[in-house]
């Protein structure tokens, strides 16, 4: 039984750490009309993070999404484009392999 509490706690916090990124991105760069992101590249982060969230993935992938998501916000507010998009590309990959 402490295997099972520990995947589970681990499950939460992988969850956790992609919802508080999206939050994060949502907050500092949200829209006047509170839509999210007004930057098209953050909101594509925030809706990546939306999507694996939704897709309930197992915990090692929502970790390695973790540092990816963070990788590509990065690569956005340093208005790396290519680099970001390149990025969006291997986490929507990952999301789709997992489904």
């Amino acid at each position: 039984m402490p295997n099972a509490h520990r995947l589970l706690t681990r499950a939460a916090g992988a969850a956790l750490a992609i919802a508080a990124l999206a939050a994060t991105v949502a907050a500092t760069y949200a829209a006047d009309d509170d839509k999210g992101p007004s930057d098209p590249c953050l909101k594509q982060v925030y809706d990546l993070a939306d999507s694996a969230e939704a897709n309930q993935l197992p915990i090692a992938t929502m970790e390695k999404l973790d540092g990816m998501f963070t990788s590509m916000e990065k690569h956005c507010k340093a208005h790396e484009l290519p680099q970001a998009q390149a990025m969006a590309a291997q986490i929507k990959k990952l999301i789709d392999t997992e489904k």
